[in-house]
């Protein structure tokens, strides 16, 4: 994977593997590339998050305090983060930042298989709503490509992530 922006190389593998097990092979990928991105478009989003002015101080603080238990990757602090996340929600409905939190959440939760199995309907609702706020993150592209891996749709995933690393 390529930003074509500046022609940075985001990502690259080959795998030179037998195909006893085609599921598990895209799970590898899937999972690698997920990783990947994750870190790519967070760098990204964080110095675009300092760009964009918030209408709520709160509000802000609020996603702030999710993100750092988000970070903390444990299942408490994801549950915390929610909770951050959902009142910053309350507080701006139509914030694409808020947005993609809770997208991400969602994502998070089904990625590790936490949640309930409609986890990634969530992150497909809040992830189309986020670009209908700001089309120019890249964040929801990144988060609809990464679910639709997950669902086994290559083809729709390649056009989401293509189009994260294009913003």
């Amino acid at each position: 994977l390529t930003d074509t922006s500046n022609g940075r190389l985001v990502w690259s593998q080959r795998f030179d593997r037998d195909l006893v097990d085609i599921f598990r092979l895209r799970d590898q990928v899937g999972s690698e590339i997920v990783s990947i991105l994750d870190k790519e478009v967070d760098r990204a989003e964080q110095a675009r998050t300092f760009q964009v002015p918030w209408e709520s101080l709160e509000t802000w603080q609020l996603v702030r305090r999710g993100r750092w238990h988000m970070n903390r990757r444990t299942r408490r602090d994801t549950d915390i983060a929610l909770d951050f996340f959902d009142r910053a929600y309350r507080d701006d409905p139509n914030s694409s930042a808020v947005l993609n939190e809770l997208a991400w959440w969602y994502f998070w939760r089904a990625w590790l298989r936490f949640g309930d199995s409609d986890d990634l309907e969530k992150v497909e609702e809040l992830a189309r709503k986020a670009l209908l706020m700001d089309s120019l993150d890249a964040r929801p592209h990144a988060y609809l490509g990464a679910a639709d891996i997950m669902r086994g749709l290559p083809a729709l995933a390649a056009e989401h992530l293509a189009e994260a690393i294009h913003i």
